[in-house]
């Protein structure tokens, strides 16, 4: 498939060759390059495409192809040009002197020149953004990418986090570990990277806590995180632990009364919550059973 018709446009466009280190069983065992012939300038070809899916059913499609003359090739956008080139049959590092990306041999499907632009980042303390490439080039294996931030307290080291940002503006972090001051983490695709510190803690808004729970078969509770997310929940009710089971898409915990936490009268609820850089949020709550 072509990956980036399909992140681009959710286009799904097969390729009628294999890439050097494509191992899908579509394509015939004539080796790398099946698929692949160089047409003569002017010249006309008569192609025929069958597709048969998994029950026998057939299509078929037919045209003329056309090899182009030395004029009309070159006026053909291609692949940009670079001096170096990230190479799919090899370990790959790009080393700068506050960025490092690497991926072991086999990441990717076929040679990719290397484009790399240091970009003004949100913050001036937190350093500029660095873009490797773009999400439409498939990563087949996770990469591991570092930022320097050697100036960084050490209060805050633990805070530090790695965010990517895909072609479309949106963020996501993706973790980080501080070490000889660089913050390292890993990425499953290519894109625009930055650090953020997160000390902030998550918020806790009660949405069916009422004085009187008399009746009720069970509360919730909304998280909110503004970076990391939610790593880690617990509660106690009336000094014992309780069940909350958490929903990553709604983000909302969720306790239903049971033989352990069942109980009439004034009840002590105590909820705890920490995100994935450690900031802890606390509140208690207090109603009738």
């Amino acid at each position: 498939m072509d990956h980036a018709l399909f992140r681009q446009a959710d286009m799904h466009y097969h390729r009628c060759y294999r890439q050097p280190n494509d191992r899908s069983d579509l394509y015939s065992a004539d080796g790398a390059g099946a698929g692949t012939f160089t047409p003569l300038p002017g010249q006309l070809y008569k192609v025929r495409v069958v597709v048969t899916d998994a029950n026998d059913n057939r299509s078929e499609l037919t045209f003329e192809l056309r090899g182009a003359t030395v004029a009309e090739a070159v006026l053909w956008v291609g692949r940009p040009d670079s001096v170096n080139t990230f190479h799919w049959d090899r370990d790959n590092l790009l080393a700068k002197s506050a960025f490092r990306f690497s991926f072991p041999a086999n990441a990717l499907y076929d040679d990719e020149p290397i484009r790399f632009d240091s970009l003004p980042g949100k913050s001036a303390a937190l350093g500029p953004d660095y873009r490797v490439l773009s999400d439409l080039v498939p990563l087949h294996v996770p990469a591991e990418v570092s930022i320097r931030m050697a100036s960084l307290a050490p209060a805050l080291q633990a805070k530090a986090v790695v965010v990517k940002r895909d072609g479309k503006g949106r963020t996501a972090p993706i973790g980080g570990t501080w070490k000889d001051g660089w913050v390292t983490a890993r990425t499953k695709a290519f894109g625009t990277f930055m650090t953020r510190l997160d000390t902030v803690a998550p918020t806790l808004t009660p949405m069916d806590i009422r004085a009187s729970m008399a009746g009720r078969a069970s509360f919730r509770l909304k998280v909110q995180d503004d970076l990391t997310g939610l790593d880690k929940w617990s509660a106690t009710l009336d000094g014992k632990w309780i069940l909350l089971c958490y929903e990553p898409k709604t983000k909302i915990l969720t306790h239903t009364f049971d033989k352990f936490s069942e109980g009439k009268g004034k009840r002590s609820l105590v909820v705890e919550v920490l995100d994935e850089r450690g900031n802890r949020k606390s509140a208690s709550y207090t109603f009738e059973r």
